[in-house]
């Protein structure tokens, strides 16, 4: 509709110059006038927008960058700061953030995403993209560790949901979380999950979803994706395509 309506008034813009030339308080001219001021104005805030997301990209990693996560593997608990995961790293850094180490579709995404990991060391060499996986809190890590479910990368705990809030990714309250869990896009990953043979359990925190980040040494923000249900879930090859453009821009700036 939009568009119909600009075209017309494209269309019919030659004669309301020529009258405003002659006549610029016509009602036409005004009409016209207005219209043009109402489009220029969208147009700003469109670019406005578009300046405010780019902004808010570079705030999220720096949000985080100031958070520290828990280390479930040293002897005494200790705590890492987020920017330790990207810092020194030769290259970007995979960080999926998980719902709940119980969560079946969850197990399922980690070792769906592991199957990239080999694919990225021999294209850009072992290690030089790292991956991490960050959870929700401590209960269900020993299940989740034993099953390797993300054997291609350490994991953190996040247990006061800090850096899943600074990501905005959603919770889903009980009676939204009834028809999500009904979705075809969650039943089909069920069903997948299933027949890698994964199993999981009903424990801990239920309203939480998660997402998935790729940040470079640099603290840009190269990648966000944020669950809508839980079954969705990035596609690996989106990651890869990210990646691949990366190093192929850093090439180009050699």
């Amino acid at each position: 509709m939009w568009c119909i309506s600009l075209s017309n008034n494209v269309i019919g813009i030659t004669p309301l110059i020529a009258e405003g030339f002659f006549n610029p308080e016509s009602q036409n001219v005004i009409k016209m006038r207005k219209k043009f001021e109402f489009f220029l104005i969208f147009i700003l805030v469109i670019m406005g927008a578009s300046k405010s997301l780019a902004a808010s990209k570079d705030q999220l990693v720096k949000g985080l960058s100031r958070r520290t996560i828990l280390d479930p593997e040293s002897a005494s608990k200790e705590r890492v700061s987020f920017e330790s995961l990207y810092a020194d790293a030769k290259g970007p850094v995979i960080i999926k953030f998980l719902r709940r180490f119980g969560c079946l579709l969850c197990r399922d995404a980690a070792a769906g995403l592991c199957k990239l990991k080999p694919v990225l060391d021999e294209k850009y060499g072992k290690d030089n993209v790292k991956v991490f996986g960050i959870g929700l809190e401590e209960l269900g890590y020993d299940e989740f560790k034993a099953g390797k479910y993300l054997s291609c990368g350490k994991i953190y705990i996040d247990e006061n949901h800090e850096l899943f809030q600074i990501c905005g990714f959603q919770q889903i309250g009980f009676i939204e979380g009834i028809g999500k869990l009904l979705s075809s896009e969650t039943r089909a990953r069920y069903r997948e999950s299933k027949e890698h043979g994964i199993d999981g359990d009903l424990r801990g925190e239920k309203k939480q979803v998660g997402g998935l980040i790729v940040v470079s040494p640099k603290g840009e923000l190269l990648y966000y994706f944020a669950q809508e249900n839980y079954g969705h879930e990035p596609k690996n090859e989106d990651i890869l395509r990210v990646i691949d453009t990366y190093y192929q821009k850093k090439s180009s700036d050699l």
